[in-house]
């Protein structure tokens, strides 16, 4: 199957022109205007959220530079090696 080559210009502008036609005035501002808060989670997700988060992060930093210092270093061949 040969590749398909895309002119994303031509896209946009077949994209626009299908969209621009309809009358974005259908959309009421009051529905726009709270978007944002409607879309945020409740305070108490939020609040285990970030109790999750400042216990993990650290714990996550921790480990990778538990491991990175354990493993730094020149990697030594000798007859152990495989």
């Amino acid at each position: 199957m040969q590749p398909v080559e895309v002119d994303f210009s031509t896209v946009f502008k077949r994209f626009r022109l299908r969209y621009s036609q309809q009358k974005m005035e259908a959309i009421p501002d009051l529905l726009l205007e709270n978007a944002f808060n409607n879309a945020a989670a409740s305070d108490k997700s939020l609040g285990i959220m970030l109790t999750f988060a400042a216990i993990g992060t650290p714990m996550v930093i921790g480990y990778t530079t538990f491991v990175y210092l354990t493993f730094r270093g020149k990697v030594k061949i000798d007859e152990m090696s495989y």
